[in-house]
């Protein structure tokens, strides 16, 4: 009896863990996109990667998780209405609701090698890689949106640009060049395949130098540009969500 007694603990309390693991906690959604330079509470009109709660009506929906998906966001709060997600990403970082993102802007001015570093060592987080088109947009108006200033990320001489380092970037391997790759960290890369070159880019040269690509954000300096690595630009670190 003593044995049957305790397989039946075990079992219950195999149970338990198992429903605790699987318990998701859900936060109020908030968008940084909608409306420039501001943090504001949003719902998607049922396009939510989570769920929509509306108090009059006490009834719930939920939304579809989709890969690589741009969700339209609204701040206004029709019917009182409510919307929670679920992301796992950190409090020093930003969520990024309309692409499911996790972001942190670093708005100082480093290398490329450097800002590769300091995102590393931030959560384990890397430069943005961007694999769409959905994603480069995610970047542009995320990055735009939080920075007051741009004049700290400008390209030299040009203060109205505002520039950010990706994980980019075009080397050499037993004295042959490479194709773009994303090096997110020192010890991984893939090939880049989605791509957003300002006319006339990339033109490195073939010197056996690496370059960095950059991403300028403003209407007149938009799109991707090979570059020098050595040169300061502020970046987007970024933190790899599941589906």
């Amino acid at each position: 009896m003593t044995k049957v007694i305790w397989t039946l603990f075990i079992l219950a309390l195999a149970e338990i863990v198992r429903s605790e693991v699987n318990k998701k906690v859900y936060s109020r959604a908030f968008s940084y996109l909608a409306v420039n330079g501001k943090k504001r509470e949003s719902i998607t009109n049922d396009n939510l990667r989570g769920i929509n709660y509306r108090p009059l009506s006490k009834n719930c929906s939920c939304v579809l998780k989709l890969a690589d998906f741009w969700y339209s966001v609204a701040t206004d709060l029709f019917g009182g209405c409510m919307a929670f997600v679920n992301h796992g990403c950190p409090e020093k970082f930003d969520y990024i609701i309309e692409n499911h993102k996790c972001f942190s802007m670093q708005a100082a001015a480093r290398t490329w090698q450097a800002s590769r570093s300091l995102c590393n060592n931030f959560l384990s987080s890397h430069p943005v890689v961007i694999e769409s088109s959905n994603e480069n947009l995610a970047v542009r108006f995320y990055s735009i949106s939080v920075v007051k200033e741009f004049t700290q990320c400008s390209l030299t001489g040009f203060p109205n640009t505002f520039v950010i380092w990706t994980g980019s970037y075009i080397t050499y391997v037993n004295n042959k060049r490479t194709s773009f790759l994303w090096a997110p960290y020192p010890t991984q890369s893939k090939p880049v395949t989605f791509t957003n070159w300002i006319p006339g880019e990339p033109n490195s040269p073939t010197d056996y130098t690496d370059y960095c690509v950059c991403y300028g954000l403003t209407a007149d300096y938009f799109g991707w540009n090979d570059n020098y690595c050595k040169l300061n630009f502020c970046t987007v670190c970024e933190i790899d969500l599941d589906l």
